[in-house]
């Protein structure tokens, strides 16, 4: 199996160690190629993400390990960049998104408390229910079409080389909260998602995180969702979305596994700069 992860988070942001630990462990691993996506600057406190000051420091330090280490692992420098619509347009001024080798583009958040505040999908469920309530007062089918129609114009407007864990919002499930993804207009969402991203040039991530982390039995998409995307022939690479290096390449045949029996041939990787295809 051809090792590669794209969705890995060090010191620089919201990662436990710092960018060489893990380019070791992955040459240990035998990986062909190694992305560092750290959480993009935000013009809003957000202890997850990468400082605005650090942003120059980060990717000098990801240049000198692909030139330290580039005869026995490629490494790429990217991020994973949040859409959020009303900023958009300022963060692609400060971080230049065409200056990187890929970026993971993810919706984490989708509206604001009155005070200005922005509210997160991600998190506790005491957090996400605190804005499902006073934001959304408890419209859950509000919440899912803002969601989905955030991740479609996110798909047109940045044009991200990698869907970050677009059903995310799942996470929520565990203490029996509002998203059920078996209602109508949950499906419907997905399926319109799905259709935007097929017309589209990106890749869909099949991320490990939560089966690794959370114990849960589903992967970010959702077999249902990977059936589907089989059909339309999405294509779609697998990630550990890595917070210290000993997760870089966690349950991957389990996602491989998982991706044979939704009807997937074969997954894709990035090298070089281009994206190639390998059979499952």
């Amino acid at each position: 199996m051809i090792l590669a992860n794209y969705h890995t988070h060090t010191k620089f942001c919201d990662g436990l160690e710092m960018p060489k630990t893990y380019v070791r462990e992955a040459i240990r691993l035998n990986m062909k190629t190694l992305g560092f996506s750290a959480h993009a600057p935000l013009p809003f406190h957000c202890p997850c993400t990468l400082p605005i000051e650090k942003y120059e420091e980060y990717k000098n330090v990801i240049s000198q390990l692909k030139n330290e280490f580039s005869d026995s692992i490629e490494i790429l420098c990217g991020l994973e960049i949040d859409y959020i619509p009303d900023l958009w347009k300022e963060l692609e001024g400060s971080i230049v998104p065409s200056s990187l080798d890929y970026f993971v583009g993810s919706i984490h958040f989708i509206d604001t408390y009155p005070d200005g505040t922005r509210w997160t999908i991600d998190g506790s469920n005491e957090r996400f229910r605190k804005g499902w309530e006073e934001i959304f007062a408890k419209d859950s089918s509000a919440v899912i079409t803002k969601l989905f129609k955030y991740t479609r114009e996110m798909i047109s407007v940045m044009k991200p080389s990698i869907i970050g864990h677009f059903d995310k919002i799942k996470v929520q499930n565990s203490k029996k909260c509002i998203i059920d993804e078996n209602d109508g207009l949950y499906r419907a969402e997905v399926l319109e998602t799905l259709q935007a991203i097929e017309a589209s040039d990106c890749v869909v991530e099949v991320n490990t995180r939560g089966v690794y982390r959370r114990n849960e039995a589903e992967l970010y998409p959702s077999f249902w969702i990977l059936e589907l995307m089989a059909k339309m022939n999405i294509p779609v690479v697998i990630n550990s979305d890595a917070h210290r290096a000993s997760e870089l390449v966690n349950h991957f045949e389990y996602a491989a596994d998982k991706l044979r029996k939704a009807g997937f041939k074969s997954r894709v990787y990035l090298t070089g700069g281009e994206w190639f295809s390998v059979k499952l």
